[in-house]
């Protein structure tokens, strides 16, 4: 479920870095990764898949 939204939230907006365009999932307050600030399209899938996952962890350790 997080994978989808976070696809279709980091590739909605074009030229947004991904900090901004992943603002709609509400990542976890305080949460930062190297990821965050760049654009979706700069990323492979396993760096997208990583980054989703430290935000999923970022909720459960809350």
């Amino acid at each position: 479920k997080l994978l989808k939204r976070g696809v279709k939230a980091g590739f909605g907006q074009r030229r947004k870095t991904l900090r901004n365009a992943l603002k709609v999932i509400n990542l976890p307050e305080g949460f930062d990764h190297p990821y965050l600030s760049k654009r979706a399209e700069q990323l492979g899938y396993e760096e997208f898949v990583e980054l989703l996952n430290a935000i999923e962890d970022g909720r459960v350790e809350r």
